[in-house]
Parts: C-alpha cells; sequence; structure tokens
C-alpha cells in the first residue's frame, strides 16, 4: 500500500516536470531603419553690384518673411547656368549674366537634404520685378546681417564679403581746372577729364509685381 503510493506520487511529479512549458525570452521589435532625407539640388545667385548684394525675401511656404540668395531647383537636364537663367526670369523676370562659379554648401533642413551651387551674377539690365517675393534689399558688407538669412544661405554669408567679392571698382574723379589754366580746358580738354567717369550713384529699385505661389524652387 505505502509503495503504491510512492509510485504515484512519483508519476505525478514527473508528469508535472514534463508539462511544464520554458517560457520563450521575449524580443522587442526591431527598430525600422530612418528614412533617407530627400535630396534637392538647387543653384543661387549672388547679384553684386557696386559693392552691393541683391538679397531677397521669401513670400511662400514655410520660410516666409526669411532671405535668400534668388535661385532655385535644377530641373533634369539643365545646367547649372541654364538654371540659373530660368530662375530669375520666373522669380525677378530678369536677365543675368553668370561671372564665375563661387562654392557649393550642404544643409540639412528637418524634411529634406540641400545642396546649394552658389555663383557669382550681375544683372544684364538694371531693372528687375519681384514676382514671387516680399521685398529686395541691396545690401553692403556692414548691411549684410541685418535681415533674417535662411539657414543654408547663413554659411555663405558668414564670408561672403572677405572670401568671395571683387572689391568695388574705383572711382575716377573729375579735376576741373582753374585760374589761367580754365581758358586752356575750353580749347583741349585734359587727359585727366577723358579718362572720367560720372560720380553719381544710381538706386536700384525694383518695380512691383504680383507675389505667386512657388513653382520651381526649393521646398
Amino acid at each position: 500500500m505505502f509503495h503504491n503510493f510512492l509510485f504515484l506520487c512519483s508519476v505525478t511529479l514527473w508528469q508535472s516536470i514534463f508539462s511544464t512549458t520554458t517560457p520563450m525570452p521575449q524580443t522587442s521589435a526591431p527598430t525600422p531603419p530612418s528614412q533617407p532625407l530627400k535630396q534637392i539640388e538647387v543653384v543661387a545667385a549672388v547679384l553684386h553690384r557696386n559693392g552691393a548684394v541683391l538679397a531677397t525675401q521669401r513670400g511662400y511656404g514655410p520660410w516666409t518673411g526669411w532671405w535668400e540668395f534668388p535661385g532655385g531647383k535644377v530641373k533634369p537636364g539643365e545646367t547649372h547656368q541654364q538654371a540659373l537663367a530660368r530662375e530669375l526670369k520666373e522669380e525677378l523676370d530678369t536677365d543675368i549674366v553668370t561671372d564665375r562659379y563661387l562654392t557649393t554648401f550642404d544643409y540639412d533642413y528637418p524634411d529634406f537634404h540641400l545642396t546649394m551651387h552658389c555663383y557669382l551674377c550681375h544683372l544684364l539690365h538694371d531693372t528687375f520685378t519681384l514676382k514671387e517675393h516680399l521685398a529686395a534689399h541691396w545690401l553692403t558688407a556692414d548691411t549684410l546681417q541685418s535681415v533674417q538669412w535662411l539657414p543654408a544661405d547663413k554659411d555663405l554669408v558668414a564670408d561672403l564679403f572677405t572670401r568671395h567679392l571683387p572689391a568695388p571698382a574705383p572711382h575716377t574723379i573729375r579735376i576741373k581746372p582753374f585760374g589761367a589754366n580754365a581758358d586752356k580746358s575750353k580749347q583741349k580738354k585734359s587727359k585727366y577729364e577723358k579718362k572720367s567717369v560720372s560720380l553719381q550713384s544710381h538706386t536700384l529699385e525694383p518695380t512691383p509685381g504680383n507675389n505667386t505661389e512657388n513653382h520651381a524652387d526649393m521646398a
């Protein structure tokens, strides 16, 4: 009787041991890889005139009110020069001359990676129309930091005048003769007068235009 009891206890014990399943270790779900940022390639025109550069104030998108160098996206098949000419025609209704390549900057915005190719340019004619921007100013080395630049443009602004821009051309001063030389000057112009240039400065004011939605610029 006692032996039967021991036998039943041992059977019950072994059944309980083998019927118990060992729990599997829990593992957390793998972290999905981060999505790469959208790549955007743009060109920027650093328009210079008499020791100043043209800054334009954005009139659309999340960066409205911030300042930038005019320009925009490079379309497939376009050269940088072709993109500059097209963008400046669309944004400012003007024609430009590309003087030379300056530099290229890369910047990570929250939702895209920007590659900006910068070129030194000048206006072919002294007029332009604001078609997409709120305002435009000619800024010198002393006033360059007076506006709120877009983050990507700040890198170029930092050393624009010290590294990239040519020095303003010196003025030639006209010297008027007096006394006895005055009579002689009426008969024949002096060699200095022939080389003289006007010192009158011309203020270039943009022609007001209609602001439009961005259709060919960076996101």
